[in-house]
């Protein structure tokens, strides 16, 4: 499932809890699925997504994300404006536009840095150093 989404005025209702459920059941009863992908980590999502996908059996996989933009926009995309862009959605909470555009930017700036300096999410993080290490391991052999 690469993307679900609803209107805002029925996230409280969890639609997306439920159709992710539904779903979820549907291809677990089918002989014919061996496993489920269910999203990538979200740029703004809150931990509870995880949360649902964690108490329905779903594992995290760690997969590397990366956020490109044109390259004359480069010079403007900085820590400064990052900053800035974290102090207006501080000041308008609701604007889902100002969240995407935070989280596109922190992945942006973030994925500049090797893996071992990055921030890596929660359910990823006690893991962080065996993955690093098949990481380089991996980068090796291919080189």
């Amino acid at each position: 499932m690469i993307s679900q989404q609803c209107h805002r005025d029925f996230l409280r209702a969890r639609v997306n809890n439920a159709l992710g459920f539904v779903v979820t059941k549907n291809m677990v009863d089918s002989t014919e699925v061996r496993s489920i992908f269910y999203t990538l980590q979200s740029l703004n999502a809150p931990e509870s997504v995880d949360q649902f996908k964690f108490r329905m059996g779903y594992k995290p996989k760690p997969v590397r994300q990366r956020v490109v933009f044109h390259s004359l926009l480069s010079p403007i995309l900085n820590r400064a404006m990052h900053v800035a862009v974290r102090q207006l959605c501080h000041h308008l909470p609701k604007s889902s536009f100002l969240g995407k555009m935070e989280g596109m930017l922190r992945f942006y700036l973030k994925g500049k840095y090797p893996p071992e300096n990055q921030d890596w999410p929660k359910c990823l993080c006690e893991r962080k150093n065996r993955l690093l290490k098949i990481m380089q391991k991996n980068k090796e052999t291919v080189a």
